[in-house]
């Protein structure tokens, strides 16, 4: 879960250095909201990202606080079902945007 955290401060230092420049073309430009119109695309792989890091944090949270007697059978398969959605999430991210990035 700690991962998940540090990780969103690194992605958007990523978009904002690496992937910006990259995408727009323009090696002195590191607007990522210029993004907007330049490469919309590169958005959705933005979203998958946060979700992935969102299933993460929610997965730490039902398997924090959803310990009780009644959901002893089902929490492991929720926690684990949200663990799956999170790599998904990320591997179709990082699909995208290096798609993107070989392709710019």
């Amino acid at each position: 879960m700690a991962a998940a955290i540090v990780s969103v401060p690194l992605s958007g230092l990523f978009l904002i250095e690496v992937a910006s420049p990259r995408l727009l073309g323009l090696p002195d430009h590191r607007c990522p909201y210029d993004l907007v119109h330049a490469a919309p695309e590169s958005l959705v792989a933005v979203a998958l990202a946060l979700a992935g890091t969102a299933c993460v944090l929610w997965a730490g949270l039902v398997a924090t606080l959803g310990r009780h007697v009644d959901t002893q059978e089902l929490l492991p398969l929720w926690v684990a079902e949200l663990l799956r959605l999170a790599g998904l999430a990320y591997l179709w991210s990082l699909l995208m945007l290096s798609v993107e990035l070989v392709l710019s």
